[in-house]
Formats: C-alpha cells, structure tokens, sequence
C-alpha cells in the first residue's frame, strides 16, 4: 500500500482516483476511482441519506483482508483489499 500527497495525489486525483495504491500478490497496481465510491450504494453510518465521501485520504492501513482509510472531511472507509470494493464508511467528527 502507498498513500500519496502533494503532486502525487494531484496527478492520482485528475485522473480521477484516490490518494492512495495497492499492489496485489501478482505485483498489479490497484486504484479507487472517485466516482466509484461516491456511486456505492452503502450506507454512511452516522451520515445515513448521503453518498459515501471521497475526500484526501490522510491515513491508511492494512488489518488482514481489510484496508482501513481515515479521510480528510472526518469519514472512515472499508475497502476489501482483494477486489478493493468499499465495504463501508463511517462520519467519524
């Protein structure tokens, strides 16, 4: 996993992804792309009626098959680290 900032994230954020990449066990690079997240259909808990946020992520990690990312805007979000499907967010201000 390798979170980027500054022109990274710019250039990642163009063209239309999040901040941050996966490399799975056949050494392919996975993204998240923005409009992907903001299109699940999940509930936010704590925020339930709006979309899943897709702001700056400031942190991430790994726990088993799981990717944890603590965004910007105060959300928290699940990924599966195999398909990198969100699998849930949480408003966490």
């Amino acid at each position: 996993m390798t979170l980027y900032s500054l022109d990274t994230h710019k250039k990642l954020h163009n063209a239309g992804f999040l901040n941050f990449v996966l490399t799975d066990k056949n050494n392919i690079v996975l993204g998240y792309p923005i409009k992907e997240i903001e299109n699940t259909p999940i509930v936010v808990e704590s925020m339930e009626g709006m979309k899943p946020n897709a702001s700056w992520v400031t942190s991430i990690w790994l726990k088993e098959d799981t990717v944890y990312a603590h965004h910007w805007d105060c959300f928290a979000s699940r990924f599966d680290a195999n398909s990198m499907q969100l699998i849930g967010q949480k408003f966490t201000h």
